[in-house]
C-alpha cells in the first residue's frame, strides 16, 4: 500500500479535528504549525500510528474493524452514511488509514 501524500495526510488530520496555523508573509503563508483538538499547539501532525489513530479517527467513527487474514491487514469503517473497506498489505495503520480517507473522499463529492 502507497504511502499518503501531504495532501492526502492534511485532509485526514483536519477530519480529525486539527487545524493548520499559518504563518509568513502575505501571499507567501504557510503552515507552521498545529492546532490539536485539546487546543495544544505543536509544530507537526503526529505520527500516523495506530495509537494515534485509535485517538484521534476512531473516535469519530461508528464502526471499525481492523483484521489480519493471515497475508494481509484489512480494514473496515462506517461513517454513516459512508463505509470504506481496504486491504492493505502488512502495515495496519495504513489500511486503517486508507479506509478513513476513503470515506473522507465519499463526503467530499
Amino acid at each position: 500500500m502507497n504511502q499518503p501524500t501531504d495532501v492526502q495526510l492534511k485532509r485526514f488530520w483536519e477530519w480529525c479535528g486539527f487545524q493548520p496555523r499559518y504563518g509568513g508573509l502575505i501571499g507567501q503563508e504557510h503552515i507552521i504549525g498545529w492546532h490539536y483538538p485539546n487546543r495544544d499547539t505543536h509544530l507537526k501532525t503526529p505520527e500516523l500510528t495506530l495509537n494515534n489513530l485509535f485517538k484521534y479517527a476512531v473516535p469519530k467513527l461508528r464502526y471499525a474493524l481492523l483484521q489480519w487474514s493471515g497475508q494481509e491487514w484489512t480494514a473496515e469503517v462506517q461513517y454513516p452514511p459512508f463505509t470504506g473497506f481496504i486491504p492493505a498489505g502488512s502495515d495496519p495503520s495504513l489500511a486503517l488509514f486508507w479506509a478513513v480517507n476513503e470515506i473522507i473522499e465519499e463526503g467530499t463529492k
